[in-house]
């Protein structure tokens, strides 16, 4: 057992594993708490612990009395749970909630690029445009390491300094989520198109030409989603 990691923690995070992956289907009956237990080689006060967090999450659904079965997550994952999924889920999860979450990310970007045509920051587009200059200057490194910072700046700017109070909130909600998905773009994805996919939408965006930013980063999604999907997320 890992020294950083209590019975409780180690039986959810095997758990959502099991079943973001799919390997624990939606509908399956889950043995009985004593039985998880001797399975696992735990406490059942821990079990039955776990148990109660994979229902608040979303993995689960509890019947009182019967039995406890896999949700399906399509119609039951809380906020909490996404973020679960990419913080216990080395590589990628449930191929449906992957396709959701790429799909989630062009449409809140398409969101701040309508509040930012609609309400022009010079502030903001400044620092989205040094931010952009950094990205491109680590692209030239080729190393992830250096490509890692300026791309999460320029995602924190971009979602988080817009002035809607909206969009923090979304991203705080999914903070888990956007930490991972910023790690594997550094990573997988090409620096130097990454950079220039953005410099072009900070250029429709500060043109007033929200159609053409919309293009040009629903374009990159697809190829960006494609590769990702295609490539199981490789660690």
């Amino acid at each position: 057992m890992s020294e950083h990691m209590g019975e409780k923690e180690l039986f959810l995070r095997e758990m959502v594993r099991k079943i973001a992956t799919g390997e624990l289907k939606s509908g399956l009956k889950l043995p009985t708490e004593s039985e998880l237990a001797e399975e696992y080689g735990i406490a059942k006060t821990n079990v039955h612990l776990g148990v109660k967090e994979l229902e608040r999450l979303g993995f689960v659904q509890v019947v009182p009395r019967h039995a406890v079965y896999i949700a399906d997550m399509r119609e039951s994952l809380t906020l909490d749970g996404v973020n679960a999924t990419f913080r216990y889920v080395e590589g990628l999860p449930n191929r449906a909630v992957a396709e959701s979450l790429l799909e989630l990310r062009e449409m809140m970007a398409f969101g701040v690029m309508r509040w930012m045509t609609r309400h022009p920051d010079r502030a903001h587009m400044d620092r989205l445009r040094a931010c952009c200059t950094a990205l491109e200057q680590a692209a030239e490194t080729g190393e992830s390491e250096a490509v890692y910072p300026p791309l999460l700046e320029f995602m924190k700017v971009f979602y988080q300094e817009s002035g809607n109070g909206i969009f923090p909130l979304l991203i705080r909600s999914f903070s888990d989520t956007m930490m991972k998905s910023v790690d594997y773009m550094a990573r997988f994805a090409d620096p130097v198109e990454m950079a220039a996919v953005y410099r072009s939408v900070l250029q429709h965006v500060d043109a007033g030409d929200v159609f053409a930013a919309m293009d040009v980063w629903a374009a990159w999604n697809t190829r960006l989603s494609v590769f990702l999907l295609e490539a199981n997320f490789p660690l």
